[in-house]
């Protein structure tokens, strides 16, 4: 299996606290739409918190999956917010995992130096041990990973697994497919050739 390269970066330590919630479209878009009602995103976690929009029995674990998922949304320009209440559901998903990937080092990198490089060289089946070699090979870069206990591993790999097919760049058979983003979402994105790899090759954003 190819070794993973280091990280741009050795700086900062891997935000793994994507587990606390999927890609939650459905919700970042109650959120987006929230956000320009209150103007405030602490207003809009209490809100949200108040209304138990993700239905967990607990007020806490409401707070940490609403406040994990408004942090991710304001990694989005106010452009790209704009878009997304009025986006189709398909461009809602990549916009969900364009900010995953902005917010968690960890899925950034699995992006570029998995699925793209897995894309490029035509090796699209991607299963689990593409995950377990990755975190095994970063370990040596980001010592927080050898903290994880396998249950906590095998966990982030399920939801990561799962956020990547509700993005619709990989297959319900673990297939990894090119993210076609809209001629609308390429106007708005600022970033261009920088968020290219997070879609894989195909993307042309």
């Amino acid at each position: 299996m190819k070794s993973v390269k280091a990280p741009l970066s050795l700086s900062a330590e891997y935000r793994l606290s994507f587990g606390a919630a999927g890609l939650s479209v459905t919700e970042s878009a109650w959120l987006v739409q929230s956000y320009f009602d209150l103007r405030e995103w602490s207003d809009v976690i209490e809100a949200a918190v108040e209304q138990n929009l993700l239905r967990f029995k607990s007020r806490q674990s409401t707070r940490r999956a609403v406040r994990e998922i408004c942090t991710r949304l304001k990694s989005l320009s106010p452009q790209e917010l704009d878009f997304f209440t009025t986006a189709d559901p398909f461009d809602q998903s990549l916009i969900c995992w364009l900010a995953c990937c902005r917010t968690y080092e960890f899925i950034g990198d699995f992006a570029t130096q998995v699925l793209l490089e897995n894309f490029a060289s035509y090796k699209l089946d991607l299963d689990y041990a593409a995950f377990d070699f990755f975190c095994e090979e970063q370990a040596h870069f980001h010592p927080e990973l050898e903290e994880v206990t396998e249950s906590t591993r095998k966990k982030l790999r399920q939801i990561l697994f799962r956020m990547m097919r509700e993005s619709g760049i990989l297959s319900d058979d673990n297939r990894i497919i090119a993210g076609i983003a809209s001629q609308s979402l390429k106007d708005i994105n600022e970033h261009g050739e920088r968020d290219l790899p997070f879609f894989v090759p195909g993307a042309s954003l």
